[in-house]
């Protein structure tokens, strides 16, 4: 049982989500990749900044696991697109690996609270993104 409502209920696997996954270069100063950017207008209909999806993915829960970037499916994207609120922000994927061998996969704002859950998948099924 969850406490929020998941988007992908039946997504058990890491592949139920994501196409692909890389390591994320430690260097400092390298920014995952912007993958899509949706309008925001104003309450008057004028363009605002966009709303931006990144590949970023931080990954908590075991000290050896690394950050990742990823690429979400198609039907991800489109779902954050239909379900998150667009407003000036950067949207980002978080991984909370659980201590019953279950991880929550997270797609957070970076300005506000207003996070939501994707799924509760195995977390054996997490890359670790060494390099």
């Amino acid at each position: 049982m969850t406490a929020k409502p998941l988007a992908y209920p039946n997504a058990k696997r890491w592949d139920d989500l994501f196409e692909a996954t890389t390591p994320l270069d430690p260097k400092p100063g390298i920014l995952a990749p912007i993958l899509v950017e949706w309008p925001c207008p104003d309450q008057h209909g004028r363009p605002e900044p966009p709303l931006q999806l990144s590949s970023f993915c931080a990954i908590s829960g075991r000290p050896e696991y690394q950050c990742l970037r990823v690429k979400p499916k198609q039907e991800v994207i489109d779902w954050i697109r239909d379900n998150m609120l667009r407003i000036n922000d950067h949207l980002s994927f978080k991984v909370v690996i659980r201590e019953d061998g279950e991880a929550l996969v997270v797609v957070s704002h970076s300005c506000i609270i207003g996070s939501r859950w994707l799924a509760l998948i195995d977390s054996t099924t997490v890359p670790n993104g060494a390099q």
